[in-house]
């Protein structure tokens, strides 16, 4: 793995070239490359690991970094209105679509302790590459269920391309571990519009 210096001027050249309908103020930018490269060099999300993998061209004291830890998780570009409009057509630019002409999406959960986190990706490989995602409760609040799902689906159709068809399938049972090809059923369609 190369080093945070090494890392962080592709990190930034990747994050300028997602495309936006607006662009990012260059602080901004600058502050969410260095996140995006701590949390490739540290590989976790614990404020620990992080702030040990944050790069400083001088030492600052484990105080500061906490500080520009506990500051990242408030930005506005780690909302899902604002990171599913850039992950759609990044997803789609790496992953073609299958000889049917139709790129596969898969929905799953996961529980985190007290919460469910829903999860819609583009299927690549076996795997899935996130591109939204929704957080309710544990157990389920009642009647928000359906309501999450169905929110989450159109947020990502919002953003999906005209020219692209998709085919949203639900994961049967666990990845185990992302190791397992997923296994699915199809419960919704995005279809391709003709030009």
């Amino acid at each position: 793995m190369p080093s945070a210096p090494e890392l962080y001027p592709f990190i930034e050249t990747w994050i300028q070239a997602l495309p936006a309908s607006t662009a990012l103020h260059a602080t901004a930018l600058h502050a969410l490359a260095h996140l995006v490269t701590a949390l490739l060099v540290g590989q976790s999300l614990r404020p620990t690991a992080l702030m040990r993998a944050f790069s400083s061209p001088l030492p600052v004291p484990a105080r500061q970094r906490y500080k520009r830890v506990a500051r990242a998780w408030t930005r506005p570009w780690r909302s899902p209105a604002w990171l599913v409009p850039r992950l759609v057509p990044a997803a789609l630019a790496l992953v073609p679509a299958e000889r049917d002409g139709v790129t596969h999406l898969a929905l799953d959960s996961v529980r985190c302790g007290d919460w469910e986190v829903f999860t819609l990706g583009v299927v690549w490989h076996g795997r899935v590459l996130p591109v939204g995602w929704a957080v309710l409760p544990y157990p389920w609040p009642k009647g928000r269920f359906t309501p999450t799902v169905c929110a989450l689906i159109r947020q990502v159709a919002a953003v999906w391309p005209a020219e692209a068809a998709g085919a949203c399938r639900l994961a049967a049972g666990p990845l185990q571990a992302h190791h397992a090809p997923v296994r699915s059923t199809s419960i919704c369609v995005i279809p391709k519009v003709a030009a």
